[in-house]
Order: structure tokens, then C-alpha cells, then sequence
């Protein structure tokens, strides 16, 4: 009972009658006969104590306008409060409030090893894992977008961290391939059912966007290999073919899950302006990603970290130009972006030139592809692509595109950010060479052995089948040589931009 622990947030009708009780105690432990039974509570309480004392405070839920809500903050209290209340509302009535109440303690928390010691305990939990199964198979005309919304972050909150810890401590987890195949469910949902809840889709993607992120700066702090530099033996035996993969993901590593994420095969949720193809992920290592150059660094699902980090924020930028003004609205809003921020331990659409910048000026002034051009034009700012531009020119006093000069504040302290999306919009901007594409017209090469094809004169255009590289081919096929130009192996080489 709430009773003798203040903080306590917790409070049921019971607790009134207990505490009165326990106030008659108190009062008849002054008579001398029984004075000796309240001694030790003496010695704890005030003499003078009333009913209103004993009783424990309320958490004010509604609105958290007050600061109760920092009774629940700590490993301890976090715990005993989902162990009290989780297991009564894992139906679909509660679940959404729940989880919800979940992420904003969360999101709350002083210091980033409480949020690490939340995820970590809730990612041990079978209830919630099954929960978060069962809200995510629903998600069509029948589910609940709420219910929804909540799992599909839960998830990609979940998963960021047990991935995180495993650079640290590579010990087994339950239940990391639970995990990792809702992601893919995410990524995987029919276009035909989540288009009637385009909310959840913007939503799926912004989690995605987030996760990718994650996979890619994870990858570079535990130097991983690049993605065209996996070895066949970490890729193949995921995949046979088009739509099928094995059910216990429990092993597969984040660099082929940031593949899969790459892949329209596997990554439906991005891959909604890509042209349809039948072909299966042997026959087509095109990415789903909306690219950034007019080569396959950026058109290939195996690209340099540096360039798949700038089409990960494009893809994003492109996905909100194209959504509804309601659903935008929801997404960009500041708790929503403070959420991820505070919770995915970074922001894509701003940290990706910082901590996954492209430091090669070749690299950088490659020709923009058309998919950048469109989303440029998208975005009112066609003056870009007039000779001699200095990009410094914004969209135009538009009500649908005022969003873009909006300015955005996540975290606080020497971990704030401060941006526009038109400033993410220029600086991808910078990371190419407008003059050689608008009006130019490329033509494509099947030939996908070099994943930087610019280097010798290629160019790729989305939607045309591409073959996949011997590594990826089959467990017989040799191992994938590498015939990249030396800059372009080089990435990770300081070389201060310009």
C-alpha cells in the first residue's frame, strides 16, 4: 500500500481506509497503555501528524503540467510501477496509454543511463514483446491507429538498444530476433492497407529513418565493414528469395539488417516512389532509398555509410514533402521529434554530415539525381538550379510549405540541436554538383561489380533490375572483389571538406 512511502504515486480506495486506520493508531499510541506499540512509528514520524499527511500523492496524468511525474523516475520505482500495472493492461483498450505513459517516463528521465536501464528491462519482457506483436499484425482498416503509432516506436525504441548494448557487451538476448522481425513487419506492411492510415505510414517511416541512422553510426563506432564488403557467408544464408527469410533473426547481424532496410525488397514503407520490378534480391541490389547522386554509391542497397547516412535524410525530407498536411503536422511535432531524439540517441536529418560526413571532395561533387531534383522542386526552391546559384534563395511564402522555415529545438545543452528542414535541404544541397544535372540526361549500366560506378563513366537510374555482386549471389559464388577507386575506399579518411 501507498501509505508509509510518500513519493509513491499509487493510490486505490483501500488506501483511505488503511491510512485512516493507521491515523486512529497513531492517535491512541499517545495513551500510556499502549504507548509502547507505536514507538518505533514514533520515532520514524512526526508527533503531530494528520489524515492528510499520511496519505500518499497522486502522479497528475492528464496533463503533466506537474513535477510527480519524477516519483516514477528510477530503475527501481520504474520497475515496480510496470510490474503493478503493465500485466492489467496489455488489452487493446490499454495498451495505447500504457505504452505512451512508458515513453513519456522515458523521455523524462535526467540522464541517459536510466533511459538505457528502461529499454533494457522492458526489452526482457515476453508480455510486452507479445503485445507489440499482436498491435503491429493489426495495422490495416481494423486496427487502432493510436495502438499503432505507440508499438511501431516501442519497437524502434527497443530494438536501438539492444543493438546499442551489444557493441559494449555481445551477450544473447530472448529476444532480439522478436524484434528485429517486427521491425521487418513494419518495413514489410502492404502499401494497399497502410495507405488508408497514412498517419502510421509517415510515422513507420520516421522510425525507420531513425533506426537506419542507428545501424549506420553503430556500424562505424564498432568498425564494421562496409556493406559491399560483407563477407557472403553474413548475407547470403539469410536470403533465397524474393519475400522469404528465415523466423529466428536472433543472429543476424546489424549490417545485414541495415540491407534489408536498404532493400525494397524487404522495405516496402520506403520504397512507395520507386517504380514496381519482380525482381528478387539476387537480381536487384537497387536501393529503396530516395538517392542523392546519380550513381550507384547512392542507387545500391550496399552503399558507403557516409552516403546511405545523406539518403537516409533525403528519403525522410521526401516522404514529408509528400505527405498530407495533417499527418506532416503530427510527425513534426516537438514532443514527437524530442521523443526520438531523446530516445535514439541522435537526429538523422541533422547529425549524419557530422558524424557520417562524406569527406571526399569527389564524393561530393558528384551529379545530383533526378529523384533530388524532384525533390527540390518539390520544395519551391527551383532557383537552385539556375547557373551560379548560391542556394541561399527559400521557398516561397507558400501556407503548404511554410514548414520548411520552420525552426526546430531537440535536446537541451550541449546536446541541442537548432535546424530547418530548408537547412537540411541545403546542406544535402552542398553534398552534390547541381550544375551537371539539371537537364542532363544519363544513361544505365547493368553492370554493378564497382558500388561507386560513377568512378568509370556509369550511372544508374532507379527501377531497372541490377544484379547483386558475387558475395551476395550464393554460398558457392567466390567472395566479392573489390573494384572501387581508392577514394572511394578511402571514406573514412580525414579529409577536412571544403
Amino acid at each position: 500500500m501507498p501509505i508509509f512511502d510518500r513519493s509513491c504515486p499509487l493510490r486505490t480506495p483501500l488506501t483511505f481506509a488503511f491510512a485512516f486506520a493507521y491515523w486512529l493508531f497513531l492517535r491512541a499510541s499517545r495513551l500510556p497503555s499502549i504507548s509502547f506499540l507505536g514507538h518505533f512509528i514514533k520515532s520514524s514520524w512526526p508527533y503531530r501528524i494528520s489524515l492528510q499527511d499520511v496519505l500518499a500523492r497522486q502522479w497528475n496524468m492528464p496533463n503533466h503540467t506537474s513535477d510527480d511525474i519524477d516519483f516514477l523516475l528510477g530503475p527501481k520505482r520504474f520497475r515496480y510501477a510496470w510490474e503493478c500495472t503493465s500485466r492489467h493492461m496489455f488489452n487493446a483498450a490499454q495498451i495505447t496509454p500504457l505504452m505512451l505513459s512508458a515513453m513519456t517516463l522515458l523521455e523524462h528521465s535526467p540522464n541517459i543511463e536510466d533511459v538505457q536501464d528502461y529499454l533494457h528491462y522492458l526489452a526482457e519482457d515476453a508480455g510486452l514483446a507479445n503485445q507489440l506483436s499482436v498491435c503491429l499484425a493489426e495495422v490495416g482498416p481494423a486496427s487502432t491507429s493510436d495502438a499503432s503509432i505507440s508499438a511501431v516506436q516501442m519497437a524502434t525504441f527497443i530494438l536501438q538498444e539492444i543493438l546499442a548494448q551489444e557493441i559494449e557487451d555481445p551477450v544473447y538476448h530472448a529476444y532480439r530476433g522478436v524484434y528485429i522481425d517486427l521491425i521487418l513487419v513494419i518495413a514489410r506492411s502492404d502499401s494497399r492497407i497502410i495507405a488508408e492510415d497514412t498517419r502510421y505510414d509517415l510515422i513507420a517511416r520516421l522510425c525507420l529513418c531513425h533506426l537506419r541512422y542507428s545501424l549506420l553510426y553503430l556500424g562505424q563506432r564498432a568498425s564494421d565493414l562496409e556493406l559491399f564488403s560483407l563477407p557472403e557467408t553474413d548475407v547470403s544464408r539469410h536470403f533465397s528469395q524474393q519475400g522469404q527469410y528465415p523466423i529466428n533473426f536472433t543472429d543476424l547481424h546489424r549490417s545485414t539488417l541495415l540491407l534489408m532496410l536498404n532493400s525494397w525488397q524487404y522495405n516496402r514503407v520506403d520504397a512507395s516512389w520507386r517504380n514496381p520490378t519482380s525482381a528478387d534480391w539476387q537480381h536487384d541490389a537497387s536501393s529503396c532509398l530516395v538517392p542523392l547522386h546519380d550513381s550507384q554509391c547512392c542507387r545500391m542497397r550496399y552503399g558507403p555509410r557516409s552516403h546511405v547516412a545523406a539518403c537516409n535524410a533525403l528519403t525522410m525530407i521526401s516522404h514529408i514533402l509528400d505527405a498530407s498536411d495533417a499527418d506532416r503536422t503530427y510527425v513534426l511535432n516537438g514532443d514527437l521529434l524530442e521523443r526520438f531524439f531523446r530516445l535514439q540517441r541522435g537526429f538523422p536529418l541533422v547529425d549524419w554530415q557530422f558524424y557520417l560526413p562524406m569527406r571526399r571532395k569527389a564524393d561530393r561533387n558528384l551529379p545530383a539525381s533526378e529523384e533530388f531534383i524532384s525533390v527540390i522542386r518539390k520544395a519551391g526552391l527551383q532557383a537552385w538550379l539556375n547557373p551560379g546559384s548560391d542556394l541561399s534563395t527559400g521557398p516561397p511564402d507558400d501556407p503548404h510549405l511554410r514548414f520548411l522555415t520552420r525552426t526546430f529545438e531537440v535536446g537541451n545543452g550541449f546536446t541541442a540541436r537548432s535546424f530547418t528542414l530548408l537547412d537540411v535541404i541545403r546542406s544535402l544541397a552542398h553534398h552534390v554538383d547541381l550544375t551537371k544535372s539539371a537537364g542532363a540526361v544519363y544513361t544505365m549500366s547493368t553492370d554493378v561489380s564497382a558500388p561507386c560506378a560513377h568512378a568509370h563513366g556509369a550511372d544508374h537510374r532507379a527501377g531497372g533490375a541490377q544484379t547483386i555482386p558475387h558475395s551476395y549471389a550464393g554460398m558457392d559464388a567466390p567472395a566479392l572483389k573489390d573494384t572501387r577507386p581508392e577514394h572511394a575506399l578511402n571514406d573514412e579518411k580525414e579529409v577536412p571538406p571544403e
